[in-house]
């Protein structure tokens, strides 16, 4: 805003407080660093989160997450930031161990695992004191200008993760330094020990859970690892599976066709058909809305037939953020 526009501004009473939203002013939708199956996911500006109990991996699917942003096709994810710098900073493992992710994240890209790539880095900051660490990331990122961080192991960085003020001052501190920087923080956590609690540990984890705009959750049956998004603030991808081959290396899992899917696309596009009676054009909120009237089904259950239908071209998203049904259906 310019200084004529700001003294225009207060002339007319009108606020210039920054925090206040005015209808004047345009909002754009949010931008992605991925869209996996046509749905975007892992917003610039905003922190993700990735949650599993012990050795049932997460740091693998930060490994696909980290290639995938940077230009890898192996999961068939779709970089919005393609060869953008990626950085993972890990709190927990040795640098041996460090290593191995790097060069997963590069077998991955198709790049030698002998080599560093500028923009596929990766850091072991367990030998920094707990105080230091989150000073140290921040010099990185204002040094390296990636578009996506990766902190494997962020309850390191506090002195007491079950500490509801720190975790609190935490976590709104790494949402204003997205929001700054325009990056995407993936932050991975630990749930409860218990078998049957999927929360993540302690008071950063339950205020993770509330501030995350995406949460996955990796679950380990035998040597299938299944990823699903068990909250979103936006559009919910597809759960998905990988599995590790002989050297290590995660496999996106081939499952089969169900014999439902075809029954269920028909369902999709009558649905929709009725959702769009009379109307052009849509906002996604009130897509939903109307899905759930007419399919008689729960808002989560709406949400993933608007996800197939958009990885099936049914739907198409419009420059203004809106959704039209495609023209041949």
């Amino acid at each position: 805003m310019t200084k004529t526009e700001e003294i225009g501004n207060v002339l007319q009473g009108r606020s210039i407080d920054p925090c206040e939203i005015l209808l004047e002013n345009e909002y754009p939708e949010p931008r992605y660093s991925l869209t996996i199956g046509g749905i975007g996911t892992l917003p610039l500006g905003d922190i993700a989160a990735i949650k599993a109990k012990s050795k049932n991996g997460k740091t693998y699917l930060a490994s696909i997450f980290g290639a995938s942003v940077h230009g890898s096709d192996a999961f068939g994810m779709q970089s919005q930031v393609r060869g953008s710098t990626v950085l993972y900073f890990d709190t927990e493992q040795n640098e041996r161990n460090t290593a191995r992710v790097l060069r997963r994240m590069n077998a991955l890209c198709g790049y030698d695992t002998k080599v560093t790539k500028q923009e596929v880095r990766a850091y072991s900051i367990r030998r920094i004191d707990t105080a230091s660490r989150w000073a140290y990331i921040t010099e990185q990122v204002n040094m390296r200008n990636p578009s996506v961080i990766i902190i494997d192991g962020i309850v390191d960085l506090v002195k007491d993760f079950n500490d509801p003020i720190e975790s609190k001052e935490f976590v709104s501190n790494l949402l204003k330094f997205a929001q700054e920087r325009d990056i995407s923080i993936i932050c991975i956590l630990h749930t409860n020990k218990a078998k049957e609690d999927n929360n993540m540990r302690g008071h950063l984890g339950t205020i993770l859970e509330q501030k995350a705009a995406d949460i996955f959750e990796v679950v380990r049956n035998g040597s299938t690892f299944t990823v699903k998004e068990s909250e979103c603030r936006n559009q919910p991808i597809e759960e998905f599976s990988f599995v590790l081959d002989n050297d290590g290396m995660p496999r996106p899992s081939s499952t089969p066709i169900p014999l439902s899917q075809q029954m269920r696309d028909d369902e999709i596009t009558q649905t929709l058909k009725k959702v769009f009676e009379n109307e052009t054009t849509l906002q996604y909120n009130e897509i939903v809305r109307r899905y759930e009237k007419f399919a008689v089904c729960c808002k989560k259950t709406a949400k993933n037939r608007i996800k197939v239908a958009l990885a099936n071209n049914y739907l198409n998203q419009l420059e203004n953020g809106g959704y039209e049904l495609h023209n041949e259906r």
